[in-house]
């Protein structure tokens, strides 16, 4: 039996997800959304059990995911560990525990805050489950360090791997109360 208070949401690229019977959302760009009671994730079958509308359902998840996410943390990482000519740090890193991290892509709240100290927009890695950056999109030598700790993370993810690609934050409603953000693949500009 399904317990709705231990549903949180799960991160997942899409090739991973064959089976047409778990409910699935897509996220951005070759990221999908799913969810788990903890040992399994759920199916459309299991979601009408429940009888919660998907809206329903995600604010369900993220209330569960505030109770287990008790820290956030957050590492700047140097550009010469990356053999760049920069001594500062070029992107940071943040750290939630239980596996979680990318599931960071789900709270708005953090990315609104964190977009309001840097220029520009943030861009954002996500190679495994557990892994997640960011940088501006004005440093583009951040944005370099972070696609090669992400060719890296992302191979020794291995099952956990889930994207290669950088997303980045969008706030169109800037004037709503709370912001609303979305993220979007990153396209960098053509040089």
């Amino acid at each position: 039996m399904l317990s709705a208070d231990k549903i949180v949401p799960r991160i997942h690229p899409q090739a991973s997800l064959l089976d047409k019977e778990l409910f699935q959302q897509p996220l951005v760009g070759d990221l999908m959304l799913t969810y788990s009671d903890g040992s399994q994730l759920l199916t459309r079958a299991q979601l009408a059990e429940l009888g919660l509308t998907e809206a329903a359902l995600f604010e369900l998840s993220l209330t569960n995911l505030s109770k287990v996410l008790t820290s956030l943390t957050g590492q700047a990482v140097s550009g010469s560990r990356f053999g760049l000519e920069v001594e500062g740090p070029v992107f940071t890193t943040l750290k939630v525990g239980h596996g979680l991290e990318a599931c960071l892509l789900l709270l708005s709240h953090v990315w609104n805050e964190l977009a309001a100290g840097v220029s520009g927009e943030l861009v954002v890695g996500v190679p495994g489950r557990d892994r997640i950056m960011f940088t501006s999109s004005d440093n583009v030598v951040g944005q370099m360090a972070m696609r090669k700790l992400i060719e890296t993370a992302y191979q020794d993810a291995g099952g956990h791997a889930l994207s290669q690609e950088l997303f980045v934050w969008r706030n169109p409603g800037l004037k709503e109360v709370p912001p609303i953000g979305t993220w979007q693949v990153f396209s960098e500009p053509a040089p």
